[in-house]
């Protein structure tokens, strides 16, 4: 703790000090007022939790020095110390705010229980303002979402830091905002002990929002949070926000939350300040542009190649040379090997186009389909084989890593039929084998057998394809 001592005798003050010491050997750290006025400007100065503080002094007496600083140090507790009994001190004392009123020269007993009491006095109002903020933080914070236009009274030095995650598994990403947001509570639970206040919470995507408040501007939070946020093995881009009022910060928040896409172009997995963000000029271009990247990223994971192709042909219309020097090129690259897989310089508008037509043909790569016509080869030869079993176009297309939609397409531009057009003229042909060359099954049976799990449903596709129900094709091949 800080600890000031005012009293008009030196001896008096460096005896006080000796025995605090022999009690703390090294751990609190004191100030020593000579008189009223010098503790009154040492006391808002340096804000000390405890004030022992001598009633006679000269210039200023030591209560109108207590009742001028209560105001001015809303956290220090006042001891008085002196030589005088009389209870019109102490009442007086304790009117102004005075927590103890010990008598000169006091024992370390004496010292020891102010010190103790002080100390678990201090934590619980320390603990409790801190958890004030946060509910009036939570409070107002949820208020301005509904009415913006609310005025918030809450001013100081306040910061903001939002935390993006990118992980390419959902559920994973949210088991990693919990650990980020234990451990970011663990490295700031201590400062609350420097009089810092803060608020933690989620925001609705599920982005972590941190709002401090500090004594005096301070770059600690920053490089504290900076810290945790490199620690981890997946990019973590944080944004530091800061302002005199909570308005203030609210409005930068909702700002921030708008331009979420944009940390791909402009520090991606960095520590990011809020004028690299709102400097960016033409901030709905580079928005549709960032959006437009991270669906083709989307896509990619998804193995979906018919958005993917699309998402490609609607960027060409978008870079805009002008900006090419305004972007941070590193960010965006680290972003794409994120989460494609395989590495390439991204420095342009030109090598990110090429980058992600390398994603493209990286999908087919992955799926093991190297072209068109090896793909519908490939699936006819599935369909030869596994006609009798219960298959469909999401069973054949999740066996090649591609979407039904995607399957679809091909195989209707390659073979000029659908999927399932091919599936029932390939059954019809084996149902005709059968009735032919195996008179002692059923028509029942030689449904089953192709795939069909009714025989009502096979003699109906049957006879329009052949115009002959199942037992007249029968007859007719036995009676030619």
């Amino acid at each position: 703790m800080k600890v000031l001592i005012a009293d008009d005798e030196r001896m008096v003050r460096l005896s006080f000090i000796s025995m605090c010491n022999e009690l703390y050997p090294g751990i609190h750290e004191y100030i020593e007022a000579r008189n009223g006025n010098e503790m009154s400007v040492l006391g808002e100065k340096e804000q000390p939790d405890l004030a022992f503080v001598d009633i006679r002094m000269p210039l200023m007496d030591g209560l109108s020095a207590i009742e001028k600083l209560s105001a001015l140090c809303p956290h220090t507790q006042f001891i008085i110390l002196s030589g005088y009994s009389d209870f019109s001190y102490a009442q007086k004392a304790i009117q102004l705010g005075a927590r103890d009123y010990l008598l000169k020269p006091p024992s370390l007993d004496d010292i020891q229980k102010i010190f103790m009491q002080a100390e678990v006095d201090r934590s619980q109002k320390i603990t409790q303002d801190n958890h004030t903020f946060f509910y009036e933080t939570i409070a107002q914070f949820n208020a301005y979402c509904i009415f913006p236009a609310l005025e918030q009274d809450m001013t100081g030095n306040l910061s903001a830091y939002i935390f993006c995650v990118d992980y390419k598994e959902p559920e994973a990403q949210k088991q990693f905002y919990k650990g980020l947001y234990r451990n970011i509570q663990q490295e700031l639970n201590p400062l609350i002990h420097l009089y810092y206040r803060y608020c933690l919470f989620h925001l609705p995507e599920g982005e972590i929002c941190l709002i401090i408040k500090t004594p005096q501007p301070s770059r600690r939070p920053a490089e504290i949070l900076n810290t945790i946020s490199s620690a981890f093995g997946v990019p973590v881009t944080t944004y530091h926000l800061s302002a005199c009022s909570l308005g203030e910060i609210f409005d930068k928040i909702i700002s921030v939350m708008d331009l979420f896409s944009l940390r791909i172009f402009c520090g991606y997995g960095g520590f990011l300040d809020e004028h690299k963000v709102f400097a960016l000029s033409r901030k709905k271009q580079l928005i549709k542009l960032s959006e437009t990247v991270e669906n083709l990223q989307l896509a990619y994971q998804d193995r979906d190649y018919i958005q993917y192709e699309k998402l490609l042909d609607r960027l060409i219309s978008f870079p805009d040379l002008s900006l090419e020097k305004e972007l941070d090129w590193n960010g965006m690259g680290k972003y794409l090997q994120h989460y494609f897989h395989f590495g390439q310089t991204v420095d342009s508008f030109a090598s990110l186009y090429q980058f992600l037509v390398q994603g493209k043909e990286d999908m087919y790569k992955i799926s093991g389909v190297n072209n068109t016509p090896n793909l519908t080869e490939k699936v006819k030869q599935y369909v030869e084989e596994h006609y009798m079993d219960d298959i469909g176009i999401n069973t054949i297309s999740s066996l090649y890593g591609i979407t039904p939609n995607y399957l679809s397409k091909i195989f209707h531009q390659k073979e000029g039929l659908r999927f399932m057009d091919h599936l029932t003229l390939v059954r019809i042909s084996h149902a005709k084998r059968l009735l032919t060359a195996s008179p002692c099954l059923s028509v029942n049976e030689v449904a089953e057998q192709i795939g069909y799990r009714g025989t009502r449903h096979f003699s109906k596709v049957f006879q329009k394809l052949t115009g002959q129900t199942p037992s007249e094709y029968r007859k007719s091949k036995q009676n030619p």
